[in-house]
Parts: C-alpha cells; structure tokens; sequence
C-alpha cells in the first residue's frame, strides 16, 4: 500500500513546524514496512529566501561555493557550518530549539551552540559582521 500526503499551504510557520511531525511519522509507518511518498506543495517562503541569501553571502565570504541543498546534509566544511549556524539562530527567535533543529537534523543543544557562536563571531571577527550586516540589509531580517 502506498500512501500519498500532501501539504499545501503559504503559511511557513506552519509548514516549519508540521514538517519535522510529518518525518517522525513517516519513519514510524516505514518501520512497520509501509512506503510512504510525500509530496510538499508550498511557495517560496520567507525562510527559503533567507537560506538562499546566507548561503550566497557566506559564500563570498569563504570563497567556496555553499548551496541551499547542502545545509541539510552533515557536512563539517566551515562555509557550511556557518550558514547552517546563521538559519538557525534566525529560526530560533521564532521557534522552540528542538524545532529550530529538526529543520537540519540537529539537536536543541546544537541549536543553542549556533547562537552562541555567532553572537561571538559577530563580536569579534569585522569580516563576519559585515556579512551579517549585509545579510541583513538584502533580507530586511534582524539577525544579531
């Protein structure tokens, strides 16, 4: 039996916080043998347009090319890391840790990390905070 769930919606808060229910149960009923497809039908979000900004201005930064694909992947490439940390703290302010996580597969604790650690970067590398500051400029998105 193949069971099909589709999602449409242009909420992202939504979409954010159903998506991390939606693979636990996914995995549940793929443990019991049952294939299931999932096809997520949304526009592009507000979240989406700032992953794909930070990776581009993370970018320039490291001089290496950072995708949107490759935040969710577990990868320890600094260019990577710090988009990653970057979304997260974001995604924090309007949501719980846990949450902020699922989204990379990550724990509370990692999350926690990521804030931590840009606050310190912001802080003390001028390099680092312009990009914020740039990030925030073309995103109209209060990061730090």
């Amino acid at each position: 039996m193949i069971y099909e769930i589709k999602i449409t919606t242009d909420t992202t808060r939504i979409i954010t916080r159903i998506l991390p229910i939606i693979k636990f149960f996914t995995g549940l009923v793929e443990s019991f043998g049952f294939i299931v497809k999932t096809s997520y039908k949304t526009e592009p979000t507000n979240y989406d347009s700032f992953e794909v900004v930070v990776c581009e201005e993370v970018s320039k930064l490291q001089g290496k090319r950072v995708s949107v694909n490759q935040l969710e992947s577990t990868t320890r490439r600094r260019e990577v890391v710090y988009s990653r940390q970057i979304i997260m703290k974001k995604m924090n302010e309007s949501m719980s840790l846990q949450l902020a996580g699922n989204r990379f597969g990550k724990d509370h604790a990692t999350v926690l990390h990521s804030s931590k650690t840009v606050k310190n970067m912001y802080e003390t590398n001028s390099d680092y905070r312009k990009m914020i500051q740039r990030i925030e400029e073309r995103t109209k998105c209060k990061i730090y």
